[in-house]
């Protein structure tokens, strides 16, 4: 699978999450773990930070939806860098 496929792919599982009515708590909290689990596999096909956003925010924009809810917000993996500890 190549990066294009993959955002597709991912793109198709934002849809089918918004289109999960919001009274089915639990169906969306499974969907949504998955799309996370998603994101942090992207890190493999080499899908960078701001191609996730991109991707999240014009789906949540296609759907036409305002949340101030929290679990509304997925987590997109940033690159982690290791710190060196230095003793003085």
């Amino acid at each position: 699978m190549q990066q294009s496929e993959f955002l597709s792919y991912l793109s198709n599982e934002l849809d089918l999450y918004y289109q999960i009515p919001v009274t089915y708590t639990q169906v969306r909290f499974e969907k949504k773990q998955y799309i996370n689990g998603l994101m942090k596999a992207s890190r493999f096909f080499g899908v960078s930070f701001e191609n996730l956003k991109e991707v999240i925010d014009r789906e949540a924009g296609e759907q036409f939806i305002v949340s101030v809810q929290s679990d509304e917000e997925f987590d997109i993996p940033a690159l982690v860098c290791k710190k060196e500890t230095v003793m003085i």
